[in-house]
């Protein structure tokens, strides 16, 4: 473990750490954990040393946390670096930190399941190897799902390219890695299925308003010998049947005296009859 006056780094003033710094002949001091990077430059540790001659270096950090990201911050021209991780502290040159850190702990050790994953981060997003299979745009998947979980919802809806729009539902995992499966041929499926509902419901009501009483009939049932008799079928299954009976034939005008037509009228019953 490394101490300053029997204390870990992290609990040090900023003057102690600065006297590393100065013995290592490093520039920065980058602090590396499992959310990722944060650096800070001597200049930085001795203007806040000045504002605050106790504070400590898990003060700082704390305060700057926003700024932690998964990559090293451009600095030009090769620097040396005091990496602080964990309890270990190293001297590094920049361009050994500039690839972003994977260690045996930051993935899930399921990461590498059948399915498609991805890892939300800060500043970036990870696939694993199915989901970049499945998913070859990165940048516009994780842009679509970081929308919908902001806003609470468990659906995301993939931009169309050279192909219909694809619906994925969200499954949150852990903290920041989703479960993502395509139900696009589900939903397609259940509209198809409500546009034909909808046909069929208007062309019986549409029936019914001009005066034919369809009826419903199940394939068990004994089916009506006059009018028509649809078999409804979904996918090839049977659902039962729809009966449409004939109209009641319009009566015969009668022929009136001198060529014209009359309808004839019906007798009302007499009394008592």
């Amino acid at each position: 473990m490394l101490e300053v006056d029997g204390s870990p780094l992290l609990e040090a003033r900023l003057q102690e750490v600065l006297r590393h710094l100065f013995r290592s002949g490093a520039d920065c001091l980058v602090h590396r954990n499992a959310q990722g990077i944060l650096t800070l430059h001597k200049d930085e540790l001795i203007s806040s040393m000045e504002r605050d001659g106790a504070l400590r270096l898990c003060d700082l950090l704390a305060r700057l946390e926003d700024r932690r990201g998964e990559l090293l911050p451009d600095m030009g021209s090769p620097e040396r670096l005091l990496l602080l991780e964990g309890e270990t502290l190293s001297l590094l040159m920049a361009e050994e930190l500039r690839q972003p850190h994977r260690t045996a702990s930051d993935l899930p050790e399921w990461w590498s399941v059948p399915l498609p994953l991805i890892r939300l981060r800060k500043d970036r997003a990870e696939r694993n190897e199915t989901a970049e299979a499945h998913f070859p745009d990165g940048e516009s998947l994780a842009r679509e799902v970081r929308g919908a979980l902001s806003s609470q919802d468990l659906l995301c809806h993939l931009p169309a390219r050279g192909g219909e729009e694809r619906t994925l539902a969200l499954h949150p995992l852990t903290e920041d890695v989703v479960l993502l499966e395509d139900i696009t041929a589900d939903c397609t499926a259940a509209e198809e299925l409500a546009w034909w509902a909808a046909v069929g419901h208007s062309l019986v009501e549409r029936l019914r308003q001009n005066g034919i009483r369809t009826g419903r009939f199940s394939p068990e049932d004994d089916l009506p010998q006059d009018g028509e008799v649809i078999s409804c079928l979904w996918e090839g299954d049977l659902l039962g049947y729809l009966h449409i009976p004939c109209p009641e034939p319009e009566k015969p005008e009668e022929a009136a005296p001198g060529g014209t037509k009359r309808k004839t009228a019906r007798r009302r019953p007499a009394a008592g009859q």
